[in-house]
């Protein structure tokens, strides 16, 4: 553009890298600066860096509900370039305490991270709003609205309705159980069926 300078060149430090990481809110709490961060980028597979929380934003974007996070890569060699796009894993200060049931029990989806389950209450079923956590497709973590006494209803839940007769089968697999993340031990049968024997509801 006339009249406008325009720099020659730039100079850039490579030895040390910097990543941004954009961390959900639902973890923010618990990352400090100084904890460690695993890397694996995208074009280099079968390596690792190591590296540490350099920075963080201390404010989420309000679009999104992300916080930035930055993280410092030692690169002495230039193996990492600007540019280059890979995943990060943060070790976390602590568990968050909550119970864990199948991710196909959650219906719904809210922006503020409530979702909707199914409960077995005195043989029927009773629709229970929960705050979710951490879901990785197969178990999700219930931060809250759900104890591991509870039982909750699994399985084909397209027709299921609030106070429906609802009958309890015994199933042997653990994961249709919610168990407590502080606990050792199991939790109650969590799985039930449609019990149409009593005939419909109004």
């Amino acid at each position: 553009m006339p009249g406008v300078a325009q720099p020659l060149l730039r100079i850039a430090r490579t030895d040390k890298m910097r990543v941004v990481v954009r961390l959900p809110d639902r973890d923010v709490p618990f990352a400090r600066r100084g904890a460690p961060a695993t890397l694996t980028i995208d074009s280099l597979p079968n390596q690792t860096f190591q590296g540490e929380i350099s920075r963080m934003a201390r404010a989420e974007e309000y679009d999104t509900r992300y916080m930035r996070v930055e993280i410092d890569l030692e690169n002495p060699d230039g193996t990492l370039e600007d540019g280059m796009y890979g995943s990060a894993t943060i070790v976390l200060v602590k568990q968050r305490p909550g119970v864990r049931i199948p991710s196909s029990c959650l219906q719904g989806q809210s922006s503020d991270g409530s979702r909707t389950i199914f409960v077995v209450n005195d043989g029927k079923a009773k629709r229970r709003q929960v705050k979710v956590g951490d879901d990785d497709g197969r178990q999700a973590q219930i931060l809250s609205g759900l104890s591991a006494s509870d039982q909750v209803i699994s399985g084909q839940l397209g027709s299921l309705e609030d106070g429906l007769p609802v009958k309890v089968v015994r199933s042997e697999s653990d994961d249709s159980q919610p168990a407590n993340d502080d606990a050792t031990e199991g939790s109650k049968d969590a799985s039930a069926s449609r019990d149409d024997s009593q005939g419909p509801t109004r």
